[in-house]
Formats: structure tokens, C-alpha cells, sequence
């Protein structure tokens, strides 16, 4: 293929794999819908002769996992038009503000939100998802006029403090084709992806899969995890790590597994053991929204923590110990944020905001965070300062700062004022726990008479603190012990 054009992707691998099944989707308990490759590049074409017809540029796509979704995103995507993918369990109040801030003209949502999201038809153009029977028509994907539109995606799942990363078609089609035969698989293999399609990580995945030939048995919400991937028996499964725990707990489940993709955030030993000891391959992968996906993993017999980059991509680190990757492939930028953009790219290199280190083979192992953005093991993203400025308002508390151990969630570092009672600080913090969300719950407190570590400007070294957290919670249990 010697194109970066979405369409020209799909023309190829739709002649490549025509008879053979593209994706799965539930119905119910029981039972799939197939939808084949060439049944799947027929949809498109009907959904590009409808979005040709919509005047609008800049349309919000919201709704669950589902073949709509899909049809609709993609299509309108080979229209050039500019997507903004939204998380439909947002607020209403995060969801007005985003809709404001990314410019939104238009939305298209699934039928099912119509009547919780019929407030903002007095503000937008509110349309259903597109649906092949609204089709006169077909356009073929060939020789369409645009390279392809863009995507807006959230770096912290969806709220007012995420970044909004812009990634076009061309930059979303070349990192596919550099990626192609890094992951395990092969044509026919059922994949199990019940991630959200609002991510980079599944929408990336959705064309992972299908450049091998192989099947997208796509889930609909957490919900149906467990119901879905029994439904499904599939060959490969991509999860994050917070799905390991509830997944495993029945040893038989997906008796036809031999991998598990891993992605989003670090997972814990006791996890990967789990997989492991049923003789299952575990890649972990490594990337962001802002690099388009992911840039790296780890290869077959090699330890999950080394992550070898593919193709041009290399590894490098900064004085302060940050990974850097440069990459022929990136981000347009955040949108609205040249400042925070320029922040992290330099010279074709992304800074990562992760500390990590790199081995003489060009592999890197991520030890933590160094910027203030922690991740969980369900792969959200969490704004770090958010919950230091909500903890050092609460009376008593001489300075405090949050870590994320995987075992317990997040945790608080707290100095408090001299003769106050801690009491008093625990009814603060409870309050704060009752007013977010559960990943930003404060779940483990840890009283420290030193100060917090700080440069020599003032600015918290977390990564610092994590580890000191760390060691004090290892000698608690050793106490208990």
C-alpha cells in the first residue's frame, strides 16, 4: 500500500479478507451478528454518500459500543470530517462544557440517549446515529476528494480538565501500517475488545485486528464483561488491567485464550500471574492518545516490563529521567493548548511525562510518573493537582499530595498542621470522597511528620513520594505481618 489514505485501507483489506468475518457484535446472551469484510466496506459506502450530505464540520459522536457507532465514525471520518469522540456516561454539566469547548456544530448519538440528551437540542443539530437504510446511494472510497478528516479524543477519559488530543486519519492509517504483525494473531482469530470505542486504544485496535484478517468481537458496556466473554470464546483478548481480577476469577473462561493485550496502565504481579498460569501469553503495550495508540511491547519470551519500540520508532530520556520517543507519527496537538502542546513536542519528539529507563537493546521500562497525570488500572487518566488542591484546603492540612499504588487505589500523602486532630481531617476528606468520582476516591491515608519531596523551585516530585509511599506501606504490612 503505498498511501496513507483510510479509504485506500479499507479497499485493501476488504478485497484481502472479503468472505471472512469482520466483526461480531452481541444480540443477546446467546447469541452474534456476523458482519463480513465486504459487508463492511458496502456500509461505509452508503455512509459516506449520507455524510457528503451533512453541512457540518465538526460533529460529537456519543453512544455505547456498537456496530452504529462504527459505521457512523468511519464514514464520517472518510467525509473529512472533524470527529469529537465523547464518553456517554459524561455528566451533563462536563458534557456541555466540552461540547463548547471542542466547537461542537452537530451531534450524532445513539438511539438510546435520545431522550437523556434531548436538552441539547435547543443549542446543536442533534442527529441518530447513520443507518444504511437512510441510504439512496453508495460512494465508493476510491478517489475520495479528502485525505481523510480528524479526531478529537480525551486524554483523561472525558472532563473539564482532559486535553483534547487531535490526530488525523493519515497520522491514525501510518501508524496501522508500521504496527502491522508487532501484535500476536493471525487471520480468523476471534478478538475480544470490550473497551471503549471513545479511546484510542479500541478505535486503534478495531484496525489492528482487521489489517490481520482476523475477527473484532466487540463489547458493549463493563456490565456485560464477564456475559460477553463467554459469548464471544475468543483466540485473543485486549483489556486493561483492572478486568483481569473479575475476568479470572473463573479459571475456565475464554478456554480458546492464548494472549492477552494489555494496555492503559501498569498492571499489578499478582494479575499477570493469573494469566500466566494458565499458559497465556501476556504483551503488554505501551503508548497514548497523543502517539495515535500504541509504540511499543513486549516480545515473546521477554520480560512484560521491557517494552521494545517497532520500526523507526526509538526510545530516549531526558536529564530529569523523563521518556522521550521519537516517532514518524504523532499528535496534530491538543486542541486549544499550544502552550501545553509545545510543552511536549520537540524536534519529532513526544515527552511522555513518564519516568523510565532504557536498556542497551533500545527497550524502555516505565518506572512512574513524573508529571502530575496518574493512571489507573482501568486506564483512566487522573488529574493529580485536582485532588492536591481539594486535600490541601481542608482544615489542618499543612501541605498534601496524592500517590496511585494498583493494590489500593489512590492514596494521600498528608503533613498536618501542629496540633490538630486528624479526626478532623478524616471528616474533610470523606466529604471530598462523597462529592467524585470513584476513581478520584482518596482510599488509603498516609500521615507523614516530613515534609513532601520538592525540587529546589517548589515543584512536588511525585514520583518521589510514590516510592518513599511505597516503602512505608511495605513496613506497615511487615508490622501486621
Amino acid at each position: 500500500m503505498n498511501s496513507f489514505k483510510l479509504g485506500d485501507l479499507l479497499i485493501e483489506m476488504s478485497e484481502k479478507y472479503e468472505k471472512q468475518q469482520a466483526f461480531l457484535f452481541p444480540v443477546d446472551k446467546y447469541t452474534v451478528t456476523p458482519v463480513r469484510y465486504s459487508e463492511f466496506l458496502k456500509d461505509l459506502e452508503y455512509g459516506v454518500a449520507i455524510g457528503e450530505k451533512i453541512t457540518y464540520q465538526r460533529i460529537a459522536i456519543i453512544g455505547y459500543n456498537s456496530y452504529s457507532w462504527i459505521l457512523t465514525a468511519f464514514s464520517l471520518l472518510l467525509c473529512g470530517k472533524s470527529l469529537i469522540l465523547l464518553d456517554p456516561g459524561l455528566g451533563k454539566q462536563d458534557l456541555v462544557h466540552l461540547l463548547a469547548y471542542t466547537d461542537t456544530e452537530c451531534l450524532m448519538i445513539s438511539p438510546e440517549l435520545e431522550d437523556e440528551l434531548e436538552f441539547l437540542r435547543d443549542n446543536y443539530h442533534v442527529e441518530r446515529f447513520l443507518s444504511v437504510e437512510q441510504a439512496k446511494d453508495r460512494r465508493s472510497l476510491e478517489g475520495l476528494p479528502v485525505q481523510g478528516g480528524d479526531f478529537l479524543c480525551f486524554t483523561s477519559g472525558t472532563s473539564k480538565s482532559s486535553k483534547g488530543v487531535v490526530v488525523t486519519a493519515e497520522v491514525f492509517v501510518k501508524h496501522i501500517l508500521l504496527a502491522e504483525n508487532v501484535l500476536p494473531g493471525k487471520k480468523a482469530d476471534r478478538f475480544f475488545l470490550p473497551l471503549p470505542l471513545h479511546h484510542m486504544y479500541a478505535l486503534t485496535m478495531i484496525f489492528h485486528i482487521m489489517k490481520k484478517g482476523a475477527v473484532v468481537c466487540l463489547g458493549t458496556t463493563p456490565r456485560y464483561l464477564k456475559q460477553e466473554a463467554v459469548l464471544f470464546d475468543a483466540d485473543i483478548a485486549m483489556l486493561v488491567p483492572s478486568m483481569i481480577d473479575f475476568l479470572f476469577q473463573d479459571e475456565k473462561i475464554m478456554p480458546r485464550l492464548y494472549a492477552v493485550i494489555l494496555g492503559g496502565s501498569r498492571f499489578r504481579k499478582e494479575s499477570a500471574d493469573k494469566i500466566k498460569a494458565r499458559g497465556i501469553q501476556i504483551v503488554n503495550i505501551y503508548g497514548s492518545s497523543e502517539t495515535a495508540g500504541f509504540i511499543s511491547c513486549n516480545r515473546p519470551g521477554e520480560d512484560e516490563n521491557w517494552l521494545r519500540p517497532y520500526g523507526p520508532i526509538q526510545f530516549v530520556l531526558r536529564d530529569t529521567g523523563e521518556l522521550g520517543v521519537k516517532l514518524p507519527f504523532c499528535m496534530e496537538g491538543y486542541y486549544k493548548r499550544p502552550e501545553d502542546t509545545e510543552l511536549v513536542l520537540e524536534d519529532g519528539c513526544f515527552w511522555t511525562g513518564d519516568a523510565g529507563q532504557i536498556d542497551q537493546e533500545g527497550r524502555a521500562m516505565i518506572l512512574g510518573r513524573i508529571r502530575d497525570t496518574i493512571v489507573i488500572e482501568n486506564g483512566e487518566k487522573i488529574h493529580a493537582e485536582d485532588i492536591d488542591s481539594a486535600l490541601n484546603q481542608i482544615k489542618g492540612v499543612q501541605e498534601a499530595a496524592v500517590v496511585y499504588v494498583p493494590q489500593c487505589g489512590i492514596c494521600a500523602v498528608i503533613v498536618v498542621e501542629p496540633d490538630t486532630n486528624v479526626q478532623m481531617i478524616q471528616k474533610g476528606i470523606e466529604a471530598y470522597n462523597r462529592d467524585c468520582t470513584p476513581g478520584q476516591r482518596i482510599r488509603h491515608i498516609w500521615y507523614r511528620e516530613e515534609k513532601l519531596p520538592r525540587t529546589a523551585t517548589g515543584k512536588l516530585k511525585r514520583y518521589k513520594l510514590e516510592n518513599e509511599y511505597q516503602i512505608w506501606n511495605d513496613s506497615c504490612q511487615v508490622k501486621e505481618d
